[in-house]
């Protein structure tokens, strides 16, 4: 019987080194370790390119510790979610991008590459170590670009567990890079942020020993950060089908800037992505790219192309909106519109709201930091005409449409230079970010907290919602 026994033994432990442990080996490195003692206050955009994005190791067949079997390790996935964590902790807001033009129209662009990655196993233990390159960059010029190498890592494993052992070396070499990443970053924050105050960055470029010196204009002004820029990870399930169309003009060809609009569309942008709206998804434009036939061409062509019947829509607009003074009705000013000749130059609410109804949607959800009685705030008016008291967003809507409103009637839409937000788009953001679910939590939530930090600047600022709440309780979710 014991001759038996240890057959079965060696039976179990020549199949585990056969097969091993076959399929995607996790990795899931604890960054929590990695401290940052202050951030830099600048908005940055992390691109990942998508080659970085679909790293892949495969291990070679025959590797006696991982059996006669292919594994695969996602690399450059557990990167792209390293980077959302620490980056976030290192910059005043960061924001993960796979499109390098969107990436060039942030104050700074740090791009993360994956150099080198070794794994291998010998005598029950596995060795990794990872070479990651990372290059900061202004307006297309480099600021910095160094690359950094993680000690060799080692886990003894034995025969068995082959896939946890070698996920572990694999985020311990991860760990160590980020972490030497953060630190280089930190110690050069005080250059980067005078420099960029000053307009003007002379860089160094670190590769070895050798260093060079670019001159790179740089208009950046100092930010403050809040709590709502470190975007929690929410678990949440994968929204295939939801679609949204996120729109930020701050600064106007013609008009007076709408302050923070850009940098609030951009991180609603990263909330979406968070809750599980897929970043192909979503059409983010801004400023330049935010003009009249943008808007119409995201609204009226991108959004119906992509359309099905259980699609979510998600809107949001941050920028000014303006009164048509001769009939009342509401327009989204873009980026090159004229209050003077809104009926040409503006995107009517009406006109937004019926193709809106139109897609086909499951539910559609609008949300728009903006005012439109002309004012002031985010609101502009036609030379010689007078506010309005008016309320341009509460139409006629389908069942499945909501909107929510920054402001009621004549009122103005605040921003925060403390918080570095509209204060609306603060309070929204923060409501999910606080757990609440569906927008009548979210508007119930956000309201009284809108209207005591408007009336703190000395405004009258109460956001609406169209349905009433009675009527919206426990649809139109945000957070699934």
């Amino acid at each position: 019987m014991a001759n038996r026994g240890i057959r079965v033994i060696l039976l179990i432990v020549l199949l585990a080194s056969f097969y091993g442990c076959a399929g995607i080996i996790n990795m899931n490195p604890d960054l929590s370790q990695i401290s940052v003692n202050s951030k830099i206050p600048l908005d940055t955009a992390i691109f990942l390119d998508p080659e970085t994005v679909h790293y892949t190791y495969n291990t070679e067949p025959g590797t006696f510790g991982c059996g006669w079997m292919k594994h695969e390790i996602m690399l450059g996935s557990a990167l792209e979610k390293a980077s959302r964590d620490v980056f976030a902790r290192t910059f005043k807001t960061s924001y993960i991008t796979t499109s390098r033009e969107e990436a060039q129209q942030y104050a700074l662009m740090l791009e993360p590459h994956i150099e080198d990655f070794r794994l291998s196993y010998d005598m029950g233990f596995y060795y990794s170590s990872l070479k990651l390159k990372f290059t900061l960059s202004n307006n297309g010029k480099t600021i910095w670009e160094s690359v950094f190498e993680s000690p060799d890592e080692s886990k003894f494993s034995g025969f068995v567990y082959c896939s946890d052992s070698a996920g572990k070396v694999a985020s311990a070499a991860l760990e160590k890079t980020m972490e030497k990443a953060v630190q280089e970053l930190g110690s050069k924050s005080s250059f980067i942020i005078s420099s960029a105050q000053q307009g003007k960055v002379e860089p160094q470029v670190e590769t070895g020993r050798s260093r060079k010196t670019v001159t790179i204009s740089a208009a950046v002004q100092k930010q403050s950060s809040s709590d709502i820029d470190h975007i929690p990870n929410f678990k949440a399930m994968l929204r295939e089908d939801d679609l949204a169309v996120v729109i930020g003009i701050e600064n106007y060809q013609d008009i007076p800037k709408s302050d923070y609009s850009v940098s609030d569309a951009r991180l609603v942008k990263e909330y979406l992505k968070a809750i599980g709206f897929k970043e192909r998804n979503i059409e983010l434009i801004t400023d330049e790219r935010a003009t009249k036939s943008g808007i119409e061409k995201a609204m009226e062509a991108w959004l119906p192309n992509r359309i099905k019947k259980d699609s979510t829509v998600f809107i949001y607009f941050s920028g000014h909106g303006a009164p048509e003074p001769s009939t009342g009705d509401a327009y989204i000013v873009p980026f090159d519109g004229d209050p003077n000749y809104l009926s040409v130059t503006g995107y009517p609410l009406r006109r937004m709201y019926d193709k809106l109804s139109k897609l086909g949607a499951n539910e559609v959800i609008t949300v728009l930091d903006s005012c439109f009685s002309g004012a002031g705030g985010r609101s502009v008016l036609a030379k010689g005409a007078r506010p309005l008291v008016m309320t341009p967003h509460a139409p006629s809507l389908p069942d499945n449409m909501v909107v929510l409103s920054a402001t009621q009637n004549s009122q103005i839409s605040t921003s925060s230079p403390e918080k570095g937000h509209g204060v609306f788009t603060y309070y929204f953001l923060k409501a999910i970010k606080d757990g609440k679910n569906d927008l009548a939590d979210i508007y119930a939530a956000l309201k009284p907290q809108v209207e005591d930090e408007a009336k703190s600047m000395n405004v009258q600022q109460q956001p609406s919602m169209v349905p009433a709440t009675s009527n919206a309780k426990g649809r139109f979710v945000m957070r699934k």
